[in-house]
């Protein structure tokens, strides 16, 4: 769901239905629901905070106490490239937990760049990510890699 132009509450409404089936459809084929919130992060919480399968928050951009409710719910986090000049996307990953977090380009958009993001773009998120936790290159990818893991079930 994705409220940032979206002003009318039946355009809203319109996507909370349209969301609702997705999650429903997710839990009918046993797979993830990635789930992209702009400006509708709780509502989106509300709605599939009863399910019992993986969720992804997608080029999160809420707020940490948003952030560590999805994180308490076992619901994962995925940072985008964002942080690479965002002091508010920075600021999140401060307080992330390794446990539940993801990284993405949101190719081809969002680029720490000039012109297309790109996924080999992806490794300035690990590097911004280190220097901001202190955690090694290494650990950080290997957090990612188990998360992947644990939602995809590869």
């Amino acid at each position: 769901m994705d409220y940032y132009h979206v002003k009318d509450n039946s355009q809203k409404n319109r996507q909370k239905q349209v969301f609702e089936r997705m999650i429903e459809l997710a839990g009918e084929v046993s797979k993830p629901l990635v789930v992209h919130a702009r400006d509708s992060e709780r509502e989106a919480y509300e709605m599939v905070k009863n399910t019992d399968i993986p969720v992804v928050f997608h080029c999160f951009s809420g707020d940490i106490k948003t952030m560590k409710m999805f994180e308490d719910s076992g619901y994962f986090i995925s940072i985008s490239t964002m942080i690479c000049f965002s002091e508010k996307h920075k600021k999140l990953a401060e307080k992330i937990n390794m446990d539940y977090l993801l990284l993405e380009t949101d190719s081809p958009f969002l680029s720490p760049r000039r012109g297309r993001n790109e996924p080999a773009y992806l490794w300035d998120s690990v590097e911004v990510l280190s220097s901001i936790t202190g955690y090694p290159h290494e650990e950080i990818c290997q957090a990612v890699l188990n998360n992947v893991s644990k939602i995809f079930k590869i």
